[in-house]
């Protein structure tokens, strides 16, 4: 079998290949989560944008003591112990009335629903609750303060992460924001100041503050609460750049850039990307779902590596996970709807005071429709993953170990879709640097774009096409009352 060799943005200049944590970055592995920066006690990690737009450690030039709590730490250890189900365990499995499934890992209550005002709603992704969430955290005096994602008013670094202690602030923070942050900044601060704080974020960089904790008392201690938001990707700094570009504007004149746009004439799942500009336009420009972002999305342009050896969807270790209800009921309307998955007591309760109170407008949702409605991401980072690490176990040092076993009983459609993705992928990286050497627009990046695909479409094709009489036979079987 043919070896998967590392992206070259594995290979980037600088990269820290020769300390503990450069074996990740040499199987492009590494998420830019910026963990290991921020646990190092010689601080001879710091991190920077690589020219692919991506987070990863570079070398300071202190002194690396090899005390190796940088890779201790990094959620894409190798062999990955301890993992999401025994760190989750520690953490949830004493909460009264939990329970736990494969899918969602430990789990309490579930929830669907929205706040209550509905200005607030429609000014938020999905129905406003992660925001609220956060919100009640500092206006209760859970914690004193919370580390959000806010929009910065410059093109090199369009997103960060900022401490946040007034409630007011956290409903003027970034909505969702499908570009690079990393949190180095962050743990410092958390190891200097002993104030109780809460942090919202990504199923991996929430593994990663869990396994800090593990390792240094001050973070344990002082992370009261972590708020998990679903994810199935995340992108490059050039999948914004992209997008500016779709809507028709250059990247060095866009002052903010939203990712969720809301239309009131569409269903949820319709939403846009929108930006402005520095001519003082009224109407931001925007790029709507069926005009090359939904595309982009699902053919995993600007997608890190890391992704695809992910098994985390549902945010595992966050003391209350938040999601977009993808579920027929909700997808039609407009304004978004939110699920919530209520781990810890302390989550528990704040949610259900916030009901009770009316700040949210919420009811149960089964956990079984939860899974549901993340399907397509449940897919990706369950069964495409047991193939990819079919594949991965004959790589030179591979000693990566997952929840999901290697699936070696495959379709060959589907190791050649997989395939084929992974190359799309690459190639999206490669040829938004030639389009940004060679000018404005897309021209360029699109016919690139377009060959790469042809494989993925015709695996597509042939994969629907070999699946064709197992699902007229369902229907067949369905019609006839012997299957619901």
């Amino acid at each position: 079998m043919r070896e998967r060799k590392p992206s070259k943005a594995a290979r980037d200049e600088g990269a820290a290949l020769d300390y503990p944590i450069g074996q990740v970055i040499a199987h492009d592995l590494c998420v830019g989560c910026g963990v290991c920066a921020g646990v190092c006690p010689s601080n001879c990690l710091e991190m920077h944008l690589n020219r692919y737009g991506e987070y990863h450690p570079f070398p300071t030039g202190s002194a690396c003591t090899n005390c190796g709590l940088c890779i201790r730490t990094c959620p894409f250890a190798p062999d990955n112990t301890p993992d999401e189900t025994s760190l989750g365990a520690d953490l949830f499995a004493g909460e009264p009335g939990i329970r736990s499934s494969s899918e969602l890992g430990y789990y309490g209550p579930c929830y669907v629903g929205s706040v209550g005002d509905p200005e607030r709603r429609w000014s938020r992704s999905s129905g406003g609750v992660t925001s609220w969430y956060l919100e009640t955290l500092l206006r209760k005096g859970v914690v004193s303060a919370v580390y959000c994602v806010v929009q910065m008013n410059r093109p090199e670094q369009r997103f960060v992460y900022k401490r946040l202690t007034d409630p007011a602030q956290v409903w003027q923070a970034a909505k969702s924001a499908y570009y690079p942050v990393e949190i180095s900044a962050v743990l410092r601060e958390i190891r200097e100041d002993p104030s109780p704080v809460g942090i919202v974020g990504l199923p991996c960089f929430i593994k990663g503050i869990r396994k800090a904790a593990t390792q240094m008392p001050d973070v344990r201690e002082r992370v009261v609460t972590t708020a998990g938001l679903v994810c199935g990707q995340c992108k490059s700094a050039h999948f914004c750049d992209y997008l500016i570009r779709r809507a028709g504007a250059d990247e060095g004149t866009v002052t903010s850039v939203c990712f969720r746009e809301k239309l009131r004439d569409r269903p949820a799942i319709q939403y846009a990307f929108a930006c402005w500009t520095r001519t003082g336009r009224l109407q931001p420009l925007k790029v709507h779902a069926d005009q090359g972002y939904s595309h982009a999305w699902t053919h995993d342009y600007f997608k890190l590596n890391a992704c695809n050896f992910c098994d985390d969807l549902f945010a595992e270790l966050a003391d209350a996970a938040f999601m977009d209800a993808w579920l027929p009921t909700y997808m039609q309307i407009p304004e978004g709807t939110s699920i919530i998955v209520a781990r810890s007591s302390l989550a528990q309760t704040l949610i259900q005071d916030g009901i009770r109170s009316g700040e949210l407008l919420a009811e149960p949702i089964t956990p079984e429709d939860v899974v549901k409605s993340q399907q397509g991401g449940l897919h990706a980072k369950r069964r495409l993953l047991g193939i990819r690490l079919a594949r991965a176990k004959h790589e030179p040092g591979w000693s990566w170990v997952k929840r999901v076993q290697p699936v070696y009983d495959s379709r060959w459609t589907e190791r050649m879709l997989v395939r084929s993705r992974e190359t799309a992928l690459h190639v999206s990286k490669v040829a938004f640097l030639e389009q940004i050497a060679l000018g404005p627009g897309l021209a360029h990046f699109d016919r690139r774009m377009q060959a790469a695909l042809q494989w993925v479409h015709l695996t597509e094709r042939a994969t629907s096409f070999i699946c064709l009489p197992k699902r007229a036979g369902g229907k067949l079987l369905h019609l006839l009352g012997l299957r619901r």
